[in-house]
């Protein structure tokens, strides 16, 4: 049943279509749902600022991303104690100049790699990226217990 309603001056013009789709229990449409209704159609076209409550929140497969880097970094360390040698051409070079600045470095290059990867709309990749570092994580592990035994 569609029930006419006015869209108070204050709210933008083009969330008819959003209105339409609210359940209408009563005769009216109360301040609240037109506010939530407001709401879900700006909040794609709401720019994210540092006051914004989802501005640092990221994806799962962003958040899995970080604590994969965090993973790789900390077995590439305890490989490097056990007395292994770093298997990346760019990463050993990287570690010409000390084992934790060159593995910070590599971080730094990983990390911008994947922003790169969100801003031009690609997230899907780093999905594809987690299953790499994954396997290398486990790999490094592997090697660490190996030289251990």
């Amino acid at each position: 049943m569609n029930i006419p309603y006015t869209i108070p001056a204050r709210y933008p013009k083009d969330i008819g279509p959003v209105m339409r789709a609210l359940p209408v229990t009563a005769h009216y449409l109360s301040d609240r749902d037109v506010e939530l209704a407001v709401n879900t159609a700006t909040m794609s076209r709401t720019l994210m600022t540092s006051a914004s409550p989802g501005f640092l929140t990221f994806s799962p497969s962003l958040q899995v991303f970080f604590y994969l880097q965090l993973l790789d970094a900390l077995t590439t360390l305890l490989g490097f104690r056990a007395g292994l040698v770093e298997g990346s051409p760019f990463v050993r070079m990287l570690a010409n100049v000390g084992p934790v600045a060159g593995l910070l470095a590599d971080k730094m290059v990983a990390v911008l790699l994947a922003g790169i990867c969100v801003w031009s709309g690609r997230s899907r990749m780093i999905r594809w990226i987690n299953y790499w570092y994954a396997a290398l994580v486990i790999w490094n592990i592997l090697l660490i217990l190996l030289a251990a035994s």
